[in-house]
């Protein structure tokens, strides 16, 4: 008699994210094909250094945390599941527990990770900073997935500095964090794309996420295989940039560029919410 076992690959992985479209796009992508394992998420309510933000600016944060979010509902119980967008309160139930963290690094928080004896962790916009002693508990470590192309576009809103300076192209990395130095760890992976400047900044951004979230799926396969996840060191430290002045917002304007169009949203959702 032939007795075949069949072992499940079953990970611990925690989430950082912020608590904004971008990410919930991201675990929306990616729940479902994680769905064998254990998923932790930890959030934050902000990206980027504490400081007053231009009127234009908050009117896209609120596109980005309140508006987008308050549409994202879900089509009904009959929809197919593929076909639905989960809200952050469904994101919640498909994880072993969902919660606002804006202190990773309180010894009290270290020792709750601890005991998870998590494998990876994965950042998606979180907004702190890891220090050592949590860095180093997952056995696989931590990659965080930047909103755009390293080490040329390091910080916050990349892919406004790469609009407002004409590049043709934007896009995603993939990165480890090893240190507390922001967004400088060994590049993993890229994914990139063509920049649509007849489209706003919120449509280029939100665009950049099946591409990143396929980053991280690779990832996570090859630790499954048992094979090493190459990776290289960046070259140089490259340009940190922090939310833009009025004047460059102005310079934004001036060429043309938006941040956000309400034509497109309807769109968007069309295309990423299916409602």
């Amino acid at each position: 008699l032939l007795l075949l076992f069949i072992v499940i690959f079953r990970m611990t992985i925690i989430f950082f994210i912020n608590r904004d479209i971008y990410s919930l796009l991201a675990l929306n992508r990616l729940l479902l094909r994680l769905k064998n394992h254990n998923i932790h998420v930890f959030y934050t309510q902000k990206v980027g250094p504490k400081r007053d933000l231009s009127d234009k600016l908050l009117i896209l944060h609120n596109y980005e945390t309140n508006w987008f979010i308050g549409k994202a509902t879900p089509v009904g119980d009959q929809t197919p599941v593929w076909l639905r967008f989960f809200t952050f309160n469904e994101v919640k139930k498909m994880c072993v527990s969902y919660e606002q963290n804006d202190q990773p690094n309180s010894p009290e928080f270290i020792r709750r990770i601890n005991a998870l004896a998590p494998d990876i962790f994965i950042s998606i916009r979180y907004g702190k900073i890891f220090r050592e002693d949590i860095l180093k508990i997952p056995s696989h470590g931590v990659i965080n997935l930047h909103s755009g192309l390293l080490p040329a576009y390091r910080g916050v809103m990349p892919t406004f500095w790469a609009m407002l300076n004409n590049e043709n192209t934007i896009g995603t990395t993939l990165h480890w964090i090893d240190s507390i130095k922001i967004d400088a760890g060994p590049i993993i992976a890229q994914s990139i794309q063509n920049l649509d400047s007849n489209h706003s900044y919120l449509w280029n951004v939100i665009n950049l996420y099946p591409g990143g979230c396929n980053l991280i799926l690779d990832v996570l396969q090859q630790i499954k295989n048992g094979v090493g996840v190459t990776s290289i060191p960046q070259k140089y430290d490259g340009n940190y940039y922090s939310f833009p002045s009025q004047d460059e917002l102005d310079s934004f304007r001036k060429k043309g560029l938006c941040l956000s169009d309400l034509n497109e949203m309807d769109i968007i959702l069309k295309q990423f919410f299916k409602l």
